[in-house]
Parts: C-alpha cells; sequence; structure tokens
C-alpha cells in the first residue's frame, strides 16, 4: 500500500471529508501547522519535479479508512473473515472476575488486529496506526459491545486506543503472559500482606511509626515491625516470613497518598492550616459601623533601636480600617492600655475589643479596664490567629510600607536577615555588633513618631480591597451616625489606672503611701487610714494629677 503523497495526488484521490483541489489540500495543511507538528511525516519528493510528500497518516481518520478500505477492496464490508464474522454475537464470558473479562477481551482485539495485519501490503507499523485509529473512531465492524466495556478506563477512555498498548499486548501474548492480560483487578485495597497481618496490627503501628516520626525510612519501620512482631506474620492463620523491603515501600507509599491529608494535620498543622484548611473570606461582615470591632494584636517590630529591639501594638477598626500603633520595650498590659487610651481619645469607644490569649490580654488589670468601658472583649481559640486576620495582615502593612525604609532594618523573616548580613564581607562583619551591621539609629520615640506619620500621611489615605476600594479617611468622613466618646479625658485616666496590689487599698503611713520603692505623700493624706487609689501612667511614665509627691521624678494622683 502507498504510504506518501504529494498535495495533487491527495487532491486527486476525492477522500471524504477532504479538499479536492491542490490548493485546498495545501491550505488544509497550512491551517493545522502539521507540517510543523509532524517533521518526520514530512519528506522532499525524489521524483523528477521535486516537490513535498506527506504520510497518509497525516490525514483526517475518515480519509485514513477509505483508503484502507479501497486499498482491501472490501468497501463497507467487515473486515473479519467467515470465521469471525458472528462476532457481535459472542457472548461476553460469565460475570466474574474483572481479569478474566479484560482478558477476554484483550485477546478478541489481538484477533481482529491479526486478520487486519495479514490483509494489510504495508509496513507493519503503519498497519498498527491504521488499526488503532479506526479502532478509536469505532471503524472495525464485528467487535462487541461487551469488549469496548471491558476495556474502558475509570475516566472512560478505552484501552487499546494508542500503538503502545497495542505493541504490549503482541508481547504479552508471544511471552504467553496471559495473567497480565488480565491485569491487577483482584487486588483490593486493603487485603495485602501487611493490611492483614496480625489482624491488622501491623498496619495500625506502621501508621501509629509514620504519624510520631514522619521521616522514618521503609527500612526503618521493617526493622521496627521485626522487632516488635518476630521475624514471621500470622497471615489467615499462617506465619509467614515479614515481606520484602519493596513491599513495605509500596504499602507506605499507598498509605502516605490515601492519608495524606489526615498525616499533615498531625505533623505539621500550620501547613494543614495554610494549604487544606477552608480559610472562609469577609468574617467581619456583619459589622456596619465605626467602633463595632476593634482588633489588637502585638508582634516584634522589623527595625533595631538604639537601646535594642522593641515591639509594636497595633489596634485597627474593622469598619474603616483606621490603625494606631504604639512601640514599646517589651509587650506587657501597661503598653496595651496606654495604646486603647490613644485610640479612645481619637475615635471613640469600641463596642467590642477581639485579642489573643496572650498573657498581656486576660490580666486582671485589662478585664478591669475593658468592664469599666462596657467594652466586650473577644478572645480567640488558642494558636488562631485567622480569627483575627485583619489586625494580623495590617500589622504586616505596617512592617512593609515603612520599615524597609528605616535604618536599623533587620528583614522581615530570617532569610531577609542574612540577606542583609551577605551585604557585607566576612572580615566586615567579624567582631561586629548588630548595632552597627544593621546601622541602628533610631530611638524609639524617633520611631514612634515615623510611624504615626506613615499612619497618617499614608496608609489612611490609601485604597483598601476591603473598603472595595475606599480610604479609612474616606470611610469615616462619610460616616454620620453617632459615635460613643468620653468627653473627660481625666474620667478616662481614672478608668484604665490600674489598681494598687490586689484590691487598690493602702494603709498610709507617716512617710505617705508606698508605690514603686518611693513614697507619696498629701495634705489631705492622715496616717493611719486605709485609702483606695489608682496610679495612672501615660507611655509607661507616671502622670501628675491630683497629689504632688516630695520625689520629683515619681507622680501619681
Amino acid at each position: 500500500m502507498r504510504e506518501w503523497y504529494t498535495n495533487a495526488e491527495f487532491a486527486d484521490l476525492n477522500l471524504p471529508g477532504f479538499p479536492n483541489t491542490q490548493r485546498g489540500v495545501l491550505k488544509w495543511f497550512d491551517l493545522r501547522d502539521l507540517d510543523a507538528r509532524f517533521p518526520n511525516k514530512v519528506r522532499r519528493r525524489k521524483g523528477r519535479g521535486g516537490g513535498v510528500e506527506r504520510h497518509i497518516t497525516m490525514l483526517p481518520a475518515e480519509a485514513q479508512r477509505y483508503l484502507t478500505i479501497k486499498h482491501l477492496k472490501i468497501a463497507e464490508a467487515p473486515v473479519m473473515p467467515e470465521p469471525f464474522s458472528g462476532a457481535r454475537d459472542i457472548p461476553a464470558p460469565p460475570v466474574g472476575e474483572r481479569g478474566e473479562l479484560r482478558r477476554d477481551a484483550i485477546l478478541l482485539i489481538l484477533n481482529f488486529w491479526d486478520i487486519f495485519r495479514s490483509r494489510f501490503s504495508g509496513p507493519v507499523e503503519t498497519a498498527r496506526h491504521m488499526f488503532v485509529t479506526m479502532y478509536r473512531n469505532g471503524k472495525i465492524d464485528g467487535i462487541p459491545d461487551w469488549v469496548t466495556e471491558a476495556l474502558k478506563s475509570e475516566n472512560g477512555r478505552v484501552r487499546g486506543a494508542c500503538v503502545n498498548t497495542l505493541r504490549s499486548w503482541e508481547e504479552m501474548r508471544s511471552e504467553h503472559m496471559f495473567t497480565e492480560l488480565a491485569g491487577n483487578y483482584g487486588n483490593r485495597k486493603g487485603t495485602g500482606v501487611l493490611d492483614a497481618a496480625e489482624d491488622g496490627q501491623v498496619a495500625q503501628r506502621i501508621a501509629a511509626f509514620l504519624v510520631k516520626q514522619p521521616h522514618l525510612t521503609a527500612d526503618h519501620i521493617r526493622d521496627l515491625v521485626r522487632d516488635e512482631f518476630g521475624e514471621t506474620l500470622e497471615i489467615g492463620g499462617k506465619h509467614k516470613p515479614v515481606p520484602s523491603l519493596r513491599t513495605f515501600e509500596r504499602f507506605i507509599s499507598t498509605w502516605r497518598q490515601d492519608h495524606q491529608e489526615s498525616l499533615m494535620k498531625l505533623t505539621d498543622p500550620d501547613a494543614w492550616k495554610n494549604k487544606k484548611r477552608f480559610s472562609g473570606t469577609n468574617m467581619n461582615h456583619w459589622v456596619s459601623r465605626p467602633n463595632q470591632l476593634w482588633e489588637i494584636d502585638a508582634s516584634p517590630a522589623d527595625v533595631l533601636l538604639t537601646d535594642g529591639r522593641y515591639s509594636i501594638y497595633a489596634v485597627i477598626d474593622i469598619y474603616t480600617r483606621r490603625m494606631m500603633v504604639t512601640v514599646t520595650k517589651t509587650p506587657k498590659t501597661a503598653a496595651v492600655l496606654a495604646l486603647l487610651r490613644r485610640a479612645i481619645l481619637a475615635w471613640g469607644v469600641p463596642e467590642i475589643l477581639r485579642t489573643d490569649n496572650g498573657s498581656d490580654f486576660i490580666s486582671h488589670e485589662f478585664k478591669r479596664a475593658l468592664s469599666a468601658l462596657a467594652i466586650h472583649q473577644d478572645i480567640t481559640d488558642p494558636f488562631s490567629p485567622e480569627q483575627k486576620g485583619t489586625v494580623e495582615r495590617a500589622i504586616g502593612t505596617l512592617q512593609r510600607g515603612i520599615m524597609p525604609l528605616l535604618p536599623g532594618f533587620v528583614g522581615h523573616n530570617v532569610s531577609d536577615r542574612k540577606k542583609i548580613e551577605a551585604r557585607k564581607s566576612f572580615a566586615q562583619r567579624l567582631g561586629e555588633s548588630d548595632e552597627k551591621a544593621f546601622c541602628v539609629e533610631l530611638t524609639h520615640e524617633e520611631l514612634q513618631a515615623k510611624v504615626d506619620h506613615w499612619l497618617l500621611a499614608k496608609y489612611e489615605h490609601k485604597g483598601h480591597g476591603g473598603l472595595k476600594g475606599k480610604t479609612p479617611f474616606e470611610m469615616i468622613a462619610a460616616w454620620k451616625g453617632p459615635i460613643r466618646t468620653i468627653e473627660n479625658e481625666r474620667a478616662l485616666d481614672v478608668m484604665l489606672a490600674p489598681i494598687a496590689g490586689k484590691d487598690g487599698f493602702r494603709t498610709v503611713t507617716k512617710f505617705g503611701i508606698a508605690l514603686d520603692k518611693a513614697h507619696f505623700i498629701h495634705p489631705a493624706l492622715v496616717p493611719g487610714d486605709r485609702v483606695f487609689y489608682r496610679a495612672i501612667r501615660q507611655q509607661l511614665r507616671w502622670w501628675k494629677l491630683i497629689f504632688f509627691t516630695s520625689n520629683p521624678v515619681r507622680r501619681t494622683i
């Protein structure tokens, strides 16, 4: 059978579904870019006049079938000879093992292929391509329906619809590998040697080993199984040797794949939360007014200061996305209350304050202050930062927005820090302190001023995705409703001021009231009286409000 044709020869064949002019044939190949996709199916014509020839496998399936039928001179008659002319009436094998059904279907397909090849005068490889194309398009008459159903895979595709599969089937038949033709359908999940060994105890122990030590190899686990169960395992009432290392490798690989999410949740909960757990969006959709919900959190600042590394507390109003920050040496309740005082004076009193369960947020002093201000505290679950994700992201915006511009920037993580350190050679860094390595210049007062300026000048005037492109400034400017405020600043100071000792009562001595290794006196104080008082501070410094002290450094009420 001839396999190579020029454009003019293709046109003269009048193939169904194919152009019958030389120009049309050339255009058909050019539109599909077949010459570039299949360069091995295009060659220069050796005859007189030159030109290009293309292989018949580049034609549409219907055209290929037409050429094959024309060459074999069988028109629309079945390809099968008389012994197989009634193949459609061959009953399917008895319902049983799926592998046996598949094996018989493959053998019948190979019988069709043998007859097709015997009547094809061209190369065997070309015959394979022709047969597979016709089989894929359902153009081989006489194949029973049960054969097609038996060879369907789980995704609905028909097995054997490619040349390599047909070749593999031929090789297995020639080697009398009929069992391999049936496939592995008899092996059901959960019935392997390790699954059934010791009534399933071996499989349970392997799972426990993998959960406790995920980095154990199959060799390690096999040794552990031998140590615990011995050199033989009871399987179906019989004692058999411990399976090979390869069996353990297959079992572990399958088990890891089947329990991938559960294994990640148990061995790497942070990765499971980031990659697998559902993460709903807009969890604060119910917030409809300013100060209805605030979120507050703390984080180490990404800059070094002249007296060490400080932390930052950030509070954010969910409705407007306004943010306020305070810089503090160490996270503690006094710093939180100082930030809360600033925010209340600037924005008003919140209805709900969402915090985590850190010691600075669940202290008696902090809870008492919120109770005095009639603020409901919403404490998130332990290790659940996503429950206050708005302030978490706001702190990230702050760290990325201003910290890299400041002297003393140490990076957002270990990787960033190493890159910054790598800017200097080892000789330059040798014996150098962090202050010199990171060009530390700022004091905490200067950092506080720069952060406040950045928040007012840039952050509040930048569009926010959570506000549908609006800015925090526009949100609060557009609000016309009431806002609960505290007019008397000193009253706020009293409510936020921590009480002394356990109950706030102290006894006045002849030296006055003892506080923080100092004594405070006032004409109204009488030695021997038991008085209740609060100590008020701003930015961790004592305030001078009513009473004066002989110690000018210490001031209190």
